[in-house]
């Protein structure tokens, strides 16, 4: 995806923006023929580093280092290339002093948002109940790129779902991104997130089939909703919004049912075929066109229960 940012007293380009899986990986000062500088992230997204192009060591341009809550460490701290993208990859506003986190304002100095939350809490996680609390004051571990819910599930579902990390790089997919963009709690996008299985099987087929990446990984999560929150039985259809204390993969009637470890293996099962259907290597590991898919092929390697479980109650 690719924004620009433009002056209003002459409507040139004044930045160009080029983003990937919702993060920003590099800009051009200006449109796509000045010069480029690309953004090197940690595993919660913070901008990390800016490097300028044909990278070698003295080419570092920026460089950043926060502390939990997002402040930075002034003797840590070099910008000679404008940049508005800092903790966890968010707009920095530098006349105020705060990021831009869609819902509402965050304060790096008060570890605080300076606007109310607008989703309610829950009285079994006294956390939640804060009105302007950062990520339950667990910035470490979690995100909030929207100002409204934290970010951390359905990364952990599967082989090719992570997003980004620092070590493993950028994913085919993620499973993550639904929640980032369309709200659980919010009635206008609850169906998405807790349609039946076997609805979404035929579209999650067509999806793998035609190679739609953003489309598969979006039916994926809702999938993975299904099963984890809803389709077990014991579940209501609103999933983790009101059975908080059995959202957890150590919960008793989880690990009766091996929701979580049942979930994981079949979005593998489904990750095969979306990749057997876009890719096929020959032996020398290039990539060709892809191939026909064959449920039968010998290629797919999964137990006769993993299959059941795509779309079984």
């Amino acid at each position: 995806m690719i924004l620009m940012e433009i002056d209003t007293a002459d409507s040139s380009i004044k930045k160009t923006y080029i983003y990937a899986n919702s993060q920003i990986i590099a800009q051009h000062d200006g449109d796509h023929t000045a010069n480029r500088y690309f953004y090197q992230h940690d595993r919660l997204g913070n901008v990390r580093q800016i490097i300028k192009p044909g990278v070698t060591q003295g080419n570092l341009a920026n460089h950043y280092t926060y502390d939990p809550f997002g402040q930075l460490f002034a003797t840590e701290f070099a910008e000679t290339v404008s940049n508005s993208f800092r903790f966890t990859g968010q707009y920095y506003d530098s006349e105020i002093d705060q990021y831009y986190l869609r819902a509402r304002q965050y304060d790096p100095h008060l570890y605080r948002f300076t606007g109310r939350d607008l989703i309610d809490g829950k009285f079994e996680e006294p956390l939640t109940l804060h009105k302007y609390l950062y990520c339950l004051n667990d910035p470490v571990n979690k995100i909030d790129p929207t100002g409204k819910w934290l970010v951390e599930t359905h990364r952990e579902f599967g082989d090719l779902g992570w997003g980004h990390d620092d070590n493993r790089g950028m994913a085919t997919f993620d499973y993550g991104l639904l929640d980032k963009v369309k709200s659980p709690w919010d009635a206008k996008y609850r169906w998405m997130h807790f349609r039946s299985r076997d609805a979404i099987y035929a579209e999650l087929g067509s999806a793998a089939g035609r190679g739609i990446t953003s489309e598969f990984q979006e039916l994926m999560h809702e999938w993975q909703d299904t099963y984890v929150h809803w389709d077990r039985r014991y579940r209501k259809e609103w999933g983790h919004i009101s059975d908080p204390d059995t959202d957890k993969p150590t919960d008793p009637r989880n690990i009766k049912e091996y929701t979580y470890e049942r979930c994981d293996i079949t979005t593998k099962v489904w990750e095969q075929i979306w990749l057997r259907y876009n890719l096929s290597l020959d032996i020398n590991g290039e990539v060709s066109e892809p191939s026909i898919f064959n449920i039968s092929g010998a290629w797919l390697s999964f137990s006769p229960e993993a299959s059941r479980w795509m779309i079984d109650f």
